[in-house]
């Protein structure tokens, strides 16, 4: 089915010198991210690491990376069809990995599109030796 969702924002401030968001900006007060699946500093035992992210307010996107501590290579949790972020730890090695989760919003400009995060999670699981 087709839909339409739509809402507005009123801001009422004394601040003289307060700026207005642009057209096509909203106000970020209402953003948040909640993640299921893994805890900082739990011990990742399972083959696949799935993460469930409940975004809320006006993030276009979710990026949901992790990275070895001391090394620069990021990993890209795959997006799966159930809305499920999963990333598979069969293969790497262990040690502790720092895990952030962004709720971006994409803007178009004359540039080309940015993408600019707006709420981030990070936290650090542990992968024990196999």
């Amino acid at each position: 089915e087709d839909g339409y969702c739509a809402y507005g924002e009123v801001v009422l401030t004394q601040d003289e010198k307060f700026i207005p968001p642009l057209p096509h900006a909203g106000i970020d007060w209402f953003n948040s991210l909640t993640v299921f699946g893994a805890r900082d500093g739990q011990t990742i035992t399972e083959e696949t690491l799935a993460l469930t992210v409940l975004p809320t307010g006006n993030l276009d996107e979710i990026t949901v990376s992790a990275e070895k501590k001391g090394e620069r290579r990021t990993l890209r949790f795959r997006k799966e069809r159930d809305g499920r972020y999963t990333l598979n730890t069969r293969l790497l090695p262990p040690g502790d990995y720092v895990i952030t989760v962004s709720g971006l919003r994409v803007v178009r400009e004359k540039r080309g599109m940015q993408a600019d995060p707006l709420v981030t999670v990070t936290m650090t699981v542990t992968l024990p030796p196999r």
